[in-house]
Protein backbone atom coordinates (compact mmCIF):
# COMPACT_ATOMS: atom_id res chain seq x y z
CA UNK A 1 0.00 0.00 0.00
CA UNK A 2 3.23 2.62 0.64
CA UNK A 3 4.44 1.46 -2.52
CA UNK A 4 1.24 2.22 -4.32
CA UNK A 5 1.01 5.69 -2.46
CA UNK A 6 4.26 6.71 -3.28
CA UNK A 7 4.19 5.45 -7.04
CA UNK A 8 1.38 7.60 -7.57
CA UNK A 9 2.54 10.68 -5.38
CA UNK A 10 5.79 10.18 -7.66
CA UNK A 11 2.97 10.20 -11.11
CA UNK A 12 1.64 13.41 -9.86
CA UNK A 13 4.98 15.39 -9.42
CA UNK A 14 5.89 14.23 -12.76
CA UNK A 15 2.85 15.00 -14.55
CA UNK A 16 2.68 18.68 -12.95
CA UNK A 17 6.10 19.05 -14.02
CA UNK A 18 5.85 18.30 -17.73
CA UNK A 19 2.17 20.73 -17.28
CA UNK A 20 4.33 23.19 -16.09
CA UNK A 21 7.40 22.65 -18.59
CA UNK A 22 4.83 23.64 -21.66
CA UNK A 23 3.15 27.12 -19.64
CA UNK A 24 4.43 29.93 -20.72
CA UNK A 25 4.65 32.38 -18.50
CA UNK A 26 2.78 36.13 -19.33
CA UNK A 27 4.05 39.21 -19.66
CA UNK A 28 2.72 42.03 -19.87
CA UNK A 29 4.49 45.24 -20.04
CA UNK A 30 3.37 48.51 -18.75
CA UNK A 31 3.11 51.92 -20.73
CA UNK A 32 5.77 54.48 -20.60
CA UNK A 33 3.16 57.02 -19.32
CA UNK A 34 1.57 54.78 -16.96
CA UNK A 35 1.97 54.73 -13.11
CA UNK A 36 0.99 51.54 -11.52
CA UNK A 37 0.35 51.13 -7.77
CA UNK A 38 -0.70 48.00 -5.87
CA UNK A 39 -1.95 47.65 -2.23
CA UNK A 40 -2.33 44.38 -0.04
CA UNK A 41 -6.32 44.42 -0.01
CA UNK A 42 -6.04 43.26 3.50
CA UNK A 43 -5.36 46.58 5.22
CA UNK A 44 -9.31 47.70 3.67
CA UNK A 45 -11.98 46.98 6.65
CA UNK A 46 -14.64 48.73 4.53
CA UNK A 47 -14.93 51.16 1.68
CA UNK A 48 -17.66 53.40 3.08
CA UNK A 49 -16.06 56.97 3.15
CA UNK A 50 -18.01 57.54 6.13
CA UNK A 51 -15.65 55.16 8.15
CA UNK A 52 -12.33 54.99 6.55
CA UNK A 53 -9.46 56.60 8.30
CA UNK A 54 -6.35 54.50 7.69
CA UNK A 55 -3.82 55.73 4.88
CA UNK A 56 -4.34 53.18 1.88
CA UNK A 57 -8.07 53.45 1.98
CA UNK A 58 -7.62 57.14 2.18
CA UNK A 59 -6.12 56.56 -1.39
CA UNK A 60 -8.79 55.08 -2.43
CA UNK A 61 -11.69 57.43 -1.51
CA UNK A 62 -9.46 60.38 -2.93
CA UNK A 63 -9.46 58.70 -6.39
CA UNK A 64 -13.41 57.48 -6.08
CA UNK A 65 -15.41 59.65 -4.53
CA UNK A 66 -15.49 63.87 -5.05
CA UNK A 67 -14.92 65.90 -1.61
CA UNK A 68 -16.08 69.46 -1.03
CA UNK A 69 -12.39 71.32 -0.63
CA UNK A 70 -9.42 69.80 -2.07
CA UNK A 71 -5.42 70.69 -0.86
CA UNK A 72 -3.99 72.59 -3.77
CA UNK A 73 -1.28 70.52 -4.56
CA UNK A 74 1.02 73.15 -5.94
CA UNK A 75 0.35 75.15 -2.85
CA UNK A 76 -0.44 73.30 -0.08
CA UNK A 77 -1.38 76.81 2.07
CA UNK A 78 -4.70 77.05 -0.16
CA UNK A 79 -7.61 75.06 -1.35
CA UNK A 80 -9.37 74.65 -4.28
CA UNK A 81 -13.50 73.80 -5.12
CA UNK A 82 -13.97 70.31 -5.49
CA UNK A 83 -17.69 69.85 -4.80
CA UNK A 84 -17.97 73.42 -3.51
CA UNK A 85 -17.77 75.97 -6.02
CA UNK A 86 -17.31 78.76 -3.55
CA UNK A 87 -17.01 79.21 -0.10
CA UNK A 88 -17.18 82.27 2.52
CA UNK A 89 -16.30 82.18 6.28
CA UNK A 90 -17.94 84.33 8.59
CA UNK A 91 -16.44 87.31 10.07
CA UNK A 92 -16.21 85.70 13.57
CA UNK A 93 -14.48 82.66 11.94
CA UNK A 94 -16.45 80.08 12.44
CA UNK A 95 -18.64 79.39 9.68
CA UNK A 96 -18.01 78.27 6.65
CA UNK A 97 -20.76 78.77 3.93
CA UNK A 98 -20.30 76.66 0.28
CA UNK A 99 -21.96 76.90 -2.97
CA UNK A 100 -22.45 73.55 -4.10
CA UNK A 101 -21.21 73.22 -7.96
CA UNK A 102 -24.50 72.81 -10.08
CA UNK A 103 -24.38 69.75 -12.99
CA UNK A 104 -22.96 67.50 -10.63
CA UNK A 105 -24.56 63.80 -10.86
CA UNK A 106 -24.29 60.59 -8.83
CA UNK A 107 -23.71 57.53 -10.71
CA UNK A 108 -27.79 56.70 -10.61
CA UNK A 109 -27.67 60.13 -12.63
CA UNK A 110 -29.57 62.06 -9.84
CA UNK A 111 -28.53 65.36 -8.82
CA UNK A 112 -26.01 66.33 -5.68
CA UNK A 113 -27.63 68.53 -3.75
CA UNK A 114 -26.64 70.45 -0.63
CA UNK A 115 -28.70 68.09 1.33
CA UNK A 116 -26.56 65.03 0.01
CA UNK A 117 -23.41 67.09 1.24
CA UNK A 118 -24.73 68.14 4.91
CA UNK A 119 -26.14 64.51 5.16
CA UNK A 120 -22.84 63.25 4.25
CA UNK A 121 -20.75 65.05 6.73
CA UNK A 122 -23.75 64.58 9.59
CA UNK A 123 -23.95 61.04 8.85
CA UNK A 124 -20.01 60.59 9.17
CA UNK A 125 -19.88 62.71 13.08
CA UNK A 126 -22.88 60.07 13.57
CA UNK A 127 -21.34 57.35 13.24
CA UNK A 128 -18.13 57.94 14.98
CA UNK A 129 -15.96 56.43 13.03
CA UNK A 130 -12.17 56.67 11.96
CA UNK A 131 -13.06 59.61 10.16
CA UNK A 132 -15.31 61.12 12.49
CA UNK A 133 -12.03 62.38 14.79
CA UNK A 134 -11.16 64.96 11.88
CA UNK A 135 -14.85 66.20 12.15
CA UNK A 136 -14.00 66.36 15.51
CA UNK A 137 -10.82 68.58 15.05
CA UNK A 138 -13.38 71.49 14.62
CA UNK A 139 -15.83 70.73 17.09
CA UNK A 140 -18.33 68.62 15.08
CA UNK A 141 -19.92 65.47 17.55
CA UNK A 142 -22.57 63.40 17.32
CA UNK A 143 -24.48 65.64 19.98
CA UNK A 144 -23.88 69.28 17.43
CA UNK A 145 -23.43 67.66 13.82
CA UNK A 146 -27.26 67.47 13.17
CA UNK A 147 -27.79 71.49 14.36
CA UNK A 148 -24.02 72.58 12.62
CA UNK A 149 -24.18 71.18 9.62
CA UNK A 150 -27.12 72.43 7.28
CA UNK A 151 -28.70 72.41 4.03
CA UNK A 152 -29.54 76.44 3.91
CA UNK A 153 -31.07 75.70 0.11
CA UNK A 154 -30.65 73.51 -2.66
CA UNK A 155 -27.00 74.51 -3.37
CA UNK A 156 -25.72 75.87 -0.19
CA UNK A 157 -24.77 74.03 3.00
CA UNK A 158 -22.91 75.58 5.97
CA UNK A 159 -20.30 73.99 8.76
CA UNK A 160 -20.19 75.95 11.74
CA UNK A 161 -17.09 74.84 14.35
CA UNK A 162 -16.63 75.97 17.45
CA UNK A 163 -13.15 77.23 17.12
CA UNK A 164 -11.42 79.27 14.74
CA UNK A 165 -8.13 76.40 14.91
CA UNK A 166 -8.17 73.04 14.67
CA UNK A 167 -7.57 71.22 17.80
CA UNK A 168 -4.61 69.62 18.68
CA UNK A 169 -3.46 66.38 20.91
Amino acid sequence: MKRVLCNALAAIAAASTLMLAGTRIAEAATPKDMLVMATLLDEFTTLDPGEIYELVPQEYVANTYDRLIRVDLKDPAHFNGDVAQSWTVSEDGLTFTFKIRRGLKFHSCNSLTAADVAWSIQRTTLLDKGAAAVLAGIGLTKENALQNVKKIDDSTVSITTDSTRPRSC
